[in-house]
């Protein structure tokens, strides 16, 4: 008798498991694999960089609130700024920075 509490124990901690983590399983089987990112498409002609200025290793890419592209290369001008149409609008920075590895612009507009 003890060992059909037993039996009967284990099938209803079983069920249990089985009820309790089933629903995860049915809602991560629907769920849209599907990237839904709208793409985009390569413009060889962007960025209109002037001949002198060269890139090395561009460590970090941010857009400001004026859709300007702010890019950070490890040679100089270490921070370029582009306009959404590609021209250069301002650089700077020759050895202001070692290994640069990261750029970001926050909302009020601080690099």
């Amino acid at each position: 008798m003890k060992s059909s509490f037993v039996a009967l124990g284990a099938v209803t901690s079983a069920a249990i498991l089985l009820a309790v983590t089933a629903p995860n399983a049915v809602a991560q089987s629907r769920y849209p694999k599907i990237n839904l990112a709208a793409g985009y498409k390569v413009d060889p002609s962007w960025p209109q960089k002037p001949p002198e200025i060269k890139w090395r290793y561009v460590t970090g890419v941010s857009v400001d609130s004026q859709d300007r592209v702010w890019i950070l290369n490890a040679v100089a001008p270490q921070v370029q700024i582009y306009s959404t149409d590609g021209k250069l609008l301002d650089s700077w920075g020759s050895t202001t920075f070692k290994n640069p590895h990261y750029l970001r612009v926050d909302h009020e507009g601080n690099v």
